[in-house]
């Protein structure tokens, strides 16, 4: 029996005696070096330096970028940009009382963006990445807070055509989004509710427990049901969710539900052949899964006080 021992992977170090090469592979983060060690392991020296510097001069390209999507806020958000990232800087993102979500490479937090002068006061979810992951070692794949928010575009725009009655179920709206090559985050719709793994838990104000018993408790579940038929058919066009549970469904004081996290998702135009083959079947699986936490947040309304 043959036995088959796991290459040994290489080291920066190996390339010391080329300072180009070290140069190089130390302008790449720590955590995406492995894989370019790997990929200019058999490349000559010229050819590896080119590797690195045509990978180093397209992540950099692709990390700067700055766009509000919302032209409500562009005027002033474009006026006030420095002020804003500075003070998103040192209060909102230091702030560790002002936490609204957190995952495993990102987090959530909250912030108002006021013009006191034109009567505007837009509340925010500021969604930042605080860590590298598994989704966030490659130049294609690092960038997913900004391809989330493409998505969120996507969805609705999506919905504005597909899903006209399903004016209850909906993504938070993106604002604007913003990368260099040290930082990225993206501003949303700030959802004045709960998400429904919190919910189930107890947690929330009693105060906010009474508003959303009082949203839905007239509202039709299976009424609310063809909303999620609706709305996820609109969102299916454009992408899987990939994670649909408790923690990415919220509800809001509006009575409206919320599919929130593209983390996760897959778009449709990306598929791997595996999933080509079971779309209908993961797109009822997803539409499903979302049914049954609705109907599960119903029943506690009915047995709430």
């Amino acid at each position: 029996m043959s036995m088959h021992w796991p290459k040994p992977q290489g080291s920066i170090n190996d390339y010391e005696d080329s300072s180009e090469l070290f140069n190089l592979l130390k302008s790449i983060p720590i955590e995406m070096r492995a894989t370019h060690l790997q990929r200019i392991e058999e490349l000559s020296d010229d050819d590896a330096a080119a590797y690195l510097r045509e990978f180093i001069e397209q992540r950099e390209a692709a990390m700067r970028e700055g766009e509000v999507s919302d032209p409500s806020i562009r005027e002033y958000f474009e006026a006030h940009k420095e002020e804003i990232w500075r003070t998103l800087e040192t209060d909102v993102f230091s702030d560790p009382d002002n936490l609204l979500g957190n995952g495993q490479t990102a987090r959530v937090m909250q912030f108002v963006l006021e013009d006191r002068e034109h009567g505007m006061e837009v509340p925010l979810g500021i969604k930042y990445l605080v860590s590298p992951g598994e989704k966030t070692l490659s130049a294609k794949g690092e960038h997913n807070l900004v391809r989330e928010v493409e998505r969120l575009q996507l969805i609705e725009q999506a919905e504005a055509i597909h899903a006209a009655e399903a004016v209850h179920v909906r993504v938070p709206h993106p604002y604007f989004h913003y990368r260099n090559a040290d930082f990225q985050c993206y501003g949303m719709e700030r959802i004045n509710g709960i998400n429904l793994e919190r919910w189930t838990k107890g947690e929330g104000s009693e105060e906010l427990r009474t508003a959303l018993t009082k949203a839905f408790r007239d509202v039709d579940p299976q009424e609310f049901a063809h909303e999620i038929d609706l709305f996820f058919d609109a969102m299916h066009t454009v992408c899987l969710h990939g994670s649909i549970k408790p923690d990415n469904l919220m509800v809001s004081r509006e009575g409206r539900l919320y599919v929130i996290d593209f983390g996760d998702s897959r778009p449709i135009h990306d598929l791997d052949e595996q999933e080509e083959k079971n779309l209908d079947t993961l797109r009822e699986d997803e539409k499903a899964r979302a049914k049954v936490i609705l109907m599960s947040f119903f029943a506690s309304l009915k047995e709430a006080p």
